[in-house]
């Protein structure tokens, strides 16, 4: 029986063996230092993240100190102008959020109610004239907004400005994107209507609100054209 010579082996094999032994060492060096790296990338990417949050709320911060110093010099209360913002925002929901030829003729009707409004009004002659409509026997009536399928809705784009103030009384300039599209029911024929923006129109609104926040003077100019949204 003939016993294999192991030390033949090794030293026919010792190169390969010394090479196998230096690559592996590589790959495991090369591998712990991945793992670093990614440590250290990871850490990274976790303080900038920390620091953008940090100085975005920073400059979020400087912007409502130099706002209210720029009111305060004015002696323009930032409060009111908040409070009064929301009035506004509010009319203008009120105004412009319909989807029917009903819905267009409540809006009207809130306005009146809820601002004081007259049909003699600029604002409401401007913006919301009455509804166009054909009446059957039965009384019902049938809107042109439906048949067209119109639709309205305030985007959240809304810039407020003080223009002027008299006494407890701020005059404001509101400009706002108005979305207009049509209601997807009578697209597809589908019985629940679901709104489909294809123009954003931008108005420009003038009011007058007390201390009380009854609004007053209220005009404004309609758009002249309309941006086409992409389908």
């Amino acid at each position: 029986m003939t016993v294999p010579d192991k030390s033949g082996f090794w030293a026919r094999n010792r190169w390969i063996l010394a090479f196998a032994t230096v690559v592996a060492t590589g790959i495991v060096l090369a591998t712990a230092e991945a793992v670093d790296q990614s440590r250290h990338l990871a850490a990274q990417e976790s303080q900038v993240r920390s620091l953008e949050a940090s100085s975005s709320q920073e400059a979020r911060q400087e912007a409502e100190v130099s706002e209210k110093t720029v009111l305060a010099g004015t002696g323009i209360s930032a409060a009111r102008v908040r409070k009064d913002t929301a009035t506004l925002a509010q009319l203008l929901s009120m105004a412009f959020t319909w989807d029917s030829g009903e819905t267009y003729e409540l809006a009207r009707e809130s306005l009146k109610d809820r601002f004081g409004l007259s049909e003699k009004d600029a604002f409401l002659q401007t913006f919301l004239p009455p509804s166009r409509f054909n009446e059957d026997a039965g009384r019902k009536r049938r809107y042109y907004i439906d048949a067209i399928a119109m639709t309205s809705a305030v985007s959240r784009n809304l810039d407020v400005d003080v223009v002027e103030v008299t006494a407890t009384r701020y005059r404001y300039a509101v400009i706002a994107d108005i979305e207009v599209g049509v209601s997807s029911a009578a697209q597809n024929g589908e019985g629940r209507a679901t709104r489909q923006p294809t123009a954003l129109r931008r108005v420009l609104l003038y009011a007058t609100v007390s201390a009380d926040g009854t609004v007053s003077n209220l005009t404004g100019i309609a758009p002249s054209g309309s941006t086409r949204f992409s389908r």
